[in-house]
């Protein structure tokens, strides 16, 4: 997927971050999954360094 890379460009590091790319998914999804949002928070709380 286009813009899906593995390492963050420098300096783009925010706790907000899995949020702004989960949206940037559902905008390019016809039919997003009602849970993505969800599960994104849940992943974040768990595992996004820059949120604990």
């Amino acid at each position: 997927m286009p813009g899906w890379d593995c390492a963050p460009p420098a300096g783009s590091v925010t706790p907000d971050r899995p949020f702004v790319r989960v949206e940037g998914l559902i905008a390019e999804l016809g039919q997003p999954p009602y849970w993505l949002r969800d599960f994104t928070a849940d992943l974040a709380a768990k595992y996004c360094v820059s949120r604990t």
